[in-house]
């Protein structure tokens, strides 16, 4: 088998679960739903903030 010859770059962008959360409330919210409480975990504690 030959060698590939085509090399691809691809940017790289890493976002946080709460960002991600936070557009796809935006959509949610477009379209007539409310939005979502966020959850926080860290380690095995859990912290709710409600909207």
């Amino acid at each position: 088998m030959g060698r590939c010859s085509n090399i691809i770059h691809f940017n790289k962008n890493y976002r946080t679960t709460a960002e991600i959360m936070n557009v796809a409330d935006d959509v949610v919210e477009s379209i007539g739903f409310g939005r979502s409480d966020i959850v926080i975990r860290k380690n095995n504690k859990y912290l709710l903030i409600s909207r």
